[in-house]
């Protein structure tokens, strides 16, 4: 278990903006550690001539924020948990040499989020949250993207809440 008491999270809460291209990314630098998602929901890895997307985001955290390579994960969040490409990659030719691993929202994230509702027993109104975001999770199969009963798009409070997203990280275990 990490300890992100002093973290960072983008996208931010106030402004939305992701921190140079990378989806998700959960950032100490005081400790020196972080943790980068990449969701990937029926898209393309954006990979370009000089490197790979993975590879790009892994070596951006490593020289531009002084985060050891040991102290970087890389979490790859697909519906169905299958591997990015090879070009995605790119020199670092597999998923272990970035502290990798591939997630699903059907499993992983289920998982997760029933931890976070047991640590949130003392928090009704979290825990509820929390909870009724699995259950529309477990209807839609999509973590970032859920949709209300007029068939658009919901995004949740506990998603858009920097808070939130830091108290997760705090029990997320890899």
């Amino acid at each position: 278990e990490r300890d992100f008491e002093t973290a960072e999270v983008f996208p931010k809460e106030r402004d939305k903006k992701e921190y140079k291209d990378i989806d998700i990314l959960i950032i100490d630098r005081q400790n020196h550690k972080a943790i980068i998602i990449e969701n990937k929901i029926y898209a393309r890895d954006s990979n370009s001539d000089k490197d790979g997307q993975l590879e790009r985001y892994f070596k951006r955290v490593n020289k531009k924020e002084g985060i050891s390579k040991e102290e970087i994960t890389t979490l790859y969040l697909t519906l169905d948990g299958h591997e990015p490409s090879d070009e995605s990659l790119g020199a670092y030719k597999n998923l272990e040499s970035i502290n990798g691993q591939c997630i699903a929202y059907s499993d992983f994230i289920i998982k997760w989020l029933d931890r976070c509702i047991k640590e949130a027993a003392n928090s009704p109104y979290l825990r509820e949250s929390i909870s009724q975001y699995k259950s529309l999770i477990e209807k839609h199969k999509n973590f970032l993207e859920v949709f209300d009963s007029k068939g658009e798009v919901f995004k949740t409070l506990f998603y858009y809440s920097d808070e939130s997203m830091l108290w997760a990280a705090n029990y997320l275990s890899l």
